[in-house]
Order: structure tokens, then C-alpha cells, then sequence
């Protein structure tokens, strides 16, 4: 019986598998509509796919505009909880990466401007 189950298994194709950069997009753009989906629905394997997946853009990212470690992990930290929270509002005639990018810059923008106050703050205490 347990061998019957391995051989399930192997034949079972990960999604990630198509999501490579070698495979074609249609079937990366299918793969990926395939793990919103599982995502949205509260299959937390397929959100955690969706991030590993992804997570090389985002610290990039957070890591550019915002200029140190610490705060680009705590923006991707941020950036995976929007993602989270609001993927059942992903509209999937858009691209997923633009999303993304989007949520991303609102992110670094938000922990931009709470630098300022606290440093506005702190100088006016200060003075």
C-alpha cells in the first residue's frame, strides 16, 4: 500500500516545478494562477510556494529603496502579510508580479514615512 501511495506521488508534478525560469511562460503564468488560487482559498502550501517563489524580488526590492537589512526584512515580513491578507482582492487579469511590486513600494513608502515622524519627533524633543 505504501508503495502504491510513492508511486502517486511521483507521478504528481510540482507546481513549482513550472515555475522554473527553463519552462515556458504559459506554463509558469498557469502554475502561478494555479498556487493564487490554492493560496486564496487558504491552502497555506501553495502561499508558501507563492513566497519562496517570490521572495528574491521582494528583498531586492525592500532592500533598494529602503537602503539596510533590517528594514528590508521587516518590509518583506510586511509585504507577505498584505499579500496574505488581501490575496482574495488579486484580480488575475492582472500580473501577480505587478501586484506585488505594487504592494511592495507601499510598503517601503509606509516605513519611509514612519522614519520621518519618529525622526521629527525625536529632533523635537530634542529641540
Amino acid at each position: 500500500m505504501k508503495t502504491d501511495m510513492l508511486v502517486e506521488v511521483e507521478e504528481i508534478p510540482l507546481m513549482t516545478e513550472r515555475l522554473l525560469p527553463g519552462n515556458s511562460t504559459g506554463e509558469r503564468d498557469a502554475a502561478l494562477e494555479l498556487l493564487i488560487k490554492s493560496a486564496a482559498s487558504g491552502d497555506a502550501a501553495a502561499f508558501e510556494q507563492i513566497m519562496i517563489n517570490s521572495q528574491q524580488r521582494v528583498i531586492s526590492l525592500t532592500w533598494r529603496i529602503l537602503g539596510n537589512q533590517e528594514d528590508a526584512r521587516d518590509a518583506t515580513q510586511e509585504v507577505f502579510l498584505r499579500v496574505y491578507k488581501y490575496l482574495n482582492r488579486y484580480n488575475p487579469e492582472q500580473d501577480f508580479f505587478g501586484w506585488l511590486y505594487r504592494i511592495t513600494v507601499n510598503v517601503c513608502r509606509d516605513i519611509e514615512r514612519k522614519r520621518r515622524r519618529n525622526a521629527d519627533q525625536l529632533s523635537a524633543a530634542e529641540g
